[in-house]
């Protein structure tokens, strides 16, 4: 199975933001990657998180949401998006995905031996859901019930398990951005057919192999010199 990966575009009407976050920039890399994952004939494509910056007007922060998909769905193929900090901190779940279109984690698609786990990670150490006005970026947990979906996953030999987060599980990447259950839910990917686990968040981008499982962490879409937009072919992970 293909699929076409890209995360952090925080797309927004400002030029720039802190400096080295080109909304605008990002956009136009997302364009020419959907025209880049339609040849390449992807299956399914997925947005890590932060598809937008949250503005002051809801109008706006509507608007925003609106195109960014728009280009998602440009590749012509299923679209996925686990949101990230800055999508709940615009938009509560059931509105983001109304309005963009998008499915939205928690889910799971299944295709022959593979199946593809999107979590959602943004609650608070108390275990309270994001929500506009209620966003803190650097406390994020798996909540019990998104915990117990991995569980099933990995009773599950029948597949080869990828998982897709926003928020980061590798130990490798800035300790703000990590989940502070992370731990935990790495012990417990070790323990069936985890074949690799898809981050975003961490702009830098960071790679590693922990327990034999790659996880990959990419950079975002809005910063950098080049696109980090990236095709991968699930038939390259083994478990």
């Amino acid at each position: 199975m293909r699929i076409g990966l890209l995360t952090d575009l925080h797309y927004c009407s400002r030029k720039v933001m802190l400096g080295r976050r080109y909304p605008q920039l990002a956009l136009a890399r997302a364009q020419q990657a959907m025209r880049d994952f339609a040849r390449a004939g992807v299956e399914l494509v997925v947005c890590l998180g932060d598809l937008i910056d949250a503005e002051e007007t809801p109008g706006q922060n509507e608007q925003n949401l609106r195109a960014a998909a728009a280009v998602l769905q440009s590749a012509g193929v299923p679209c996925a998006c686990v949101m990230g900090n800055h999508d709940c901190a615009a938009f509560p779940p059931e509105t983001f995905a109304r309005l963009s279109g998008l499915q939205i984690a928690p889910c799971t698609f299944l295709q022959g031996d593979v199946a593809l786990h999107f979590l959602n990670a943004n609650f608070d150490w108390q275990g309270n859901p994001y929500r506009p006005g209620a966003v803190d970026w650097t406390q994020a947990r798996l909540p019990e019930e998104e915990l117990a979906r991995v569980r099933a996953a990995m009773a599950d030999t029948a597949h080869r398990h990828f998982f897709f987060l926003h928020q980061c599980l590798d130990p490798g990447v800035e300790q703000r951005h990590i989940l502070q259950n992370a731990a935990e839910i790495r012990a417990l990917l070790k323990t069936g057919r985890t074949a690799a686990v898809f981050q975003g968040h961490y702009h830098p981008g960071f790679r590693s192999v922990r327990g034999g499982i790659p996880y990959i962490t990419l950079a975002a879409l809005c910063e950098g010199a080049e696109s980090s937009a990236l095709l991968i072919d699930t038939d390259d992970f083994p478990a």
